[in-house]
């Protein structure tokens, strides 16, 4: 892609990029295809990333009450699902702080996200 394009499509560059190549190779029904392939895939990666940060998060601090170095309030588990909630929000509490401290703009981390993607 050149490089004046990259900067008109940064809302949905992996779509284009998709939508490019698609067209490239057969035609530009299999280009819009291809765009709503890649932005149905994009999706559910960042579903199973965030799916692992809870799962990665909770275990992490888990482990950390359980050695004594976090308080050992965040070991109570809920009755009903036997998970550590106060851990499960804490973390949502976490992500929510850092979506206010941007104003809720957070188009720089997903640049980086959709550069790594």
């Amino acid at each position: 892609m050149p490089i004046n394009e990259i900067s008109v499509h940064a809302n949905d560059l992996l779509a284009r990029m998709g939508y490019i190549s698609g067209e490239r190779l057969q035609s530009e029904d299999f280009g819009v295809f291809l765009q709503y392939w890649v932005s149905i895939d994009a999706v559910m990666v960042l579903s199973g990333a965030v799916l692992t940060g809870y799962v990665g998060a909770a275990g992490l601090v888990r482990r950390m009450s359980l050695d004594r170095c976090l308080p050992q309030f965040l070991l109570i588990k809920n009755k009903f699902r036997k998970t550590n909630h106060w851990i499960i929000i804490s973390f949502f509490i976490l992500c929510c702080s850092i979506l206010y401290i941007y104003h809720g703009e957070v188009s720089v981390l997903g640049g980086v996200y959709t550069l790594s993607f």
